[in-house]
């Protein structure tokens, strides 16, 4: 994490002598924010090396084949290994769920306001789903003024024909009343036989939706707690946002990152518990390798799921059903080995 950090401020340090921002502001604000988010991101790779350096330093040791040599089943001594697992994975759960939105909430407010250029929304023929039957079209949207060019609102009934149509050049939000000013108005409502039509000046109407449909998603989905998410992703199936994937990939990555813990440490304890050549420093690297393994196919299969319509619950649940099967088979090799390796000691015990 502190490697993480320097190159952070190396990359930043620009911005930094640039900005208005104060050295407490960097340090206190951002930096103990930072913390966190790099922290719970690695916290499955932090836990699986640590389980790793211990394991091989005791197999080094030779006190693995001493313990199973003893009448110590395989499991039972995996046993205080899972134990570990839990009590990680129970605060791994919390940070993710809750304490780290709650973190990225500054971090995030401190990179918009010092080191991130002002967003703009460039996207042009905007459509929103406002409920079932309920269109509305911007040509675009002002970010800084929170004004729409080119409104249009549209409701249709149940058999998909048009009952309501209002037009404005210009709509700005309230703030203050959560709700919409529309300016010079025309609106038109169509009956089975009859038109009316009307026109005016100004109107305030409530509709679901707010600048932050406007906003940057992925900082804002960021920010937000696991019941919050959730409630986020419902109103947007309602609007028939485009990226309702990309929202569920967010959501579920942070069950599957606090189960990758269990996986990773069965790795772990299944290979780091071998007593092998090369030392503790082959198993280190063979270590991260398998880390970074996989992270890249998490991050392979997160884009599948945006890009290519797979799945976002099988895109984020694949690395731990694959990375799942290769643990349990490294799992049932140690129990065999042991197996072997206790009737190797045995039998030399009884003919030496």
């Amino acid at each position: 994490m502190f490697i993480v950090i320097v190159f952070d401020i190396s990359e930043k340090i620009d911005d930094f002598l640039s900005t208005t921002a104060t050295l407490g502001q960097i340090i206190f604000v951002y930096y103990l924010s930072f913390i966190p988010y790099i922290g719970m991101m690695l916290a499955p790779f932090f836990f699986f090396l640590s389980m790793v350096i211990f394991s091989a330093v005791t197999a080094n040791r030779s006190e693995f084949i001493v313990t199973i040599s003893s009448g110590v089943s395989t499991l039972r001594l995996f046993v205080p290994f899972i134990f570990s697992a839990i009590i990680f994975s129970v605060f791994s759960w919390c940070g993710y769920h809750y304490i780290l939105p709650f973190a990225n909430k500054n971090r995030l407010q401190f990179e918009n306001t010092y080191i991130k250029h002002k967003f703009r929304n460039t996207d042009r023929n905007i459509f929103i789903q406002d409920s079932p039957n309920t269109f509305v079209y911007f040509e675009n949207y002002n970010v800084e003024d929170s004004v729409g060019y080119k409104f249009a609102l549209e409701k249709f009934d149940s058999n998909g024909l048009l009952t309501y149509k209002l037009r404005s050049p210009r709509v700005t939000w309230n703030g203050g009343s959560q709700t919409w000013k529309i300016s010079s108005y025309t609106s038109r409502t169509i009956g089975p036989s009859s038109e009316h039509l009307k026109m005016g000046t100004l109107m305030d109407t409530v509709l679901n939706i707010s600048p932050k449909d406007f906003s940057r998603k992925s900082d804002y989905l960021e920010n937000l707690t696991t019941p919050e998410l959730k409630d986020f992703i419902a109103s947007e199936k309602e609007k028939g946002s485009d990226m309702i994937s990309n929202f569920e990939v967010k959501l579920y990555e942070r069950n599957a990152y606090v189960f990758s813990i269990f996986i990773l440490s069965v790795i772990g304890f299944s290979f780091s518990t071998k007593k092998v050549r090369g030392g503790l420093g082959l198993q280190i690297i063979k270590a991260i390798s398998i880390g970074f393994g996989y992270i890249f196919i998490a991050k392979i299969c997160t884009i599948y799921a945006s890009n290519a319509g797979l799945s976002p619950l099988l895109a984020v649940w694949f690395p731990n059903i694959l990375f799942g099967a290769y643990a349990f088979k490294l799992l049932y090799q140690l129990k065999t080995k042991y197996l072997k390796s206790l009737t190797y000691f045995l039998y030399h015990l009884i003919f030496p």
